[in-house]
This record gives C-alpha cells, structure tokens and sequence, in this order.
C-alpha cells in the first residue's frame, strides 16, 4: 500500500489477506515504518527473484526436453539402420541366419555356384596356440 500522511506524521501501512479478507495494518511511523518497508521491499524483490528463476530453468526444461527428443529421434534412427529392432521395450539384434527381407530376397539366385562362396571360417585350432606357447605350463 505505502506511506500515508496522517495529522501530519508518515505512516507506512501494508495490505495483507487475514481470513480472507483484506485488511490494512499500520506497520508504523517514523523509523519503524522505514524498517516495515524495507522487509516488504525485500520480500518482493525475493518473489520477483525466484519468479524470474522459474521462467529461466522453464526455459531450460523446454530446450532439453527437445534436445532429449532429437537425441531419441536420432538413437532410434541409428539403432535400425544398424539393424537393430525394438521388442517387449528392448533393442534386441537380429540373430544370424534371420533377416528382415522375405525369403526370396535371402536366397542365392538361380544358378548361381555355391562352391565360389566364401567358405564359413573355422573355428581356431588349439595348434596355433601350442606353437606360441601361450598356453604352455612350465
């Protein structure tokens, strides 16, 4: 509200709601009316503070939240083109000998020579190893 003037002395008077209802209180004159002013001054200013605050880490919120979108846009971009597929809320590869294509498209066209294709490779050999002597007791 402020400062009233009243039969000649100033008077710092504050609206407040008691029960509801708004009431003025006579925070008093003189230096004690400065004090009351300065603390509401403050508590507006605090207010004002932490409204300005809100509005900012809003705005933040906002910015990462699409920025936590393109990232989900682009990892689930990824994840496919690397040939991963989304199952029962989990990445999951595709297992070997299965393919995303219908079984036409998987099968080696008509003709062609099996024996040309590169032959599976085998698994290592415990003769290799012997030969280093990795795995040599002493």
């Amino acid at each position: 509200m402020g400062w009233r003037t009243i039969g000649g002395e100033k008077y710092y008077y504050h609206t407040q709601r008691i029960g509801g209802v708004r009431v003025q209180v006579c925070c008093g004159a003189g230096e004690a009316g400065e004090r009351a002013a300065q603390a509401v001054a403050q508590r507006v200013a605090a207010r004002r503070r932490a409204a300005q605050m809100t509005a900012e880490l809003r705005a933040l919120d906002t910015r990462l939240e699409r920025g936590r979108t393109d990232f989900g846009v682009a990892l689930r971009a990824a994840a496919l083109a690397a040939g991963m597929r989304y199952r029962n809320g989990v990445w999951r590869t595709q297992r070997s000998g299965t393919s995303a294509q219908p079984d036409d498209a998987a099968a080696p066209p008509a003709g062609a020579d099996l024996h040309d294709a590169a032959a599976p490779m085998a698994p290592p050999s415990d003769a290799g190893v012997a030969a280093t002597g990795a795995l040599s007791n002493p």
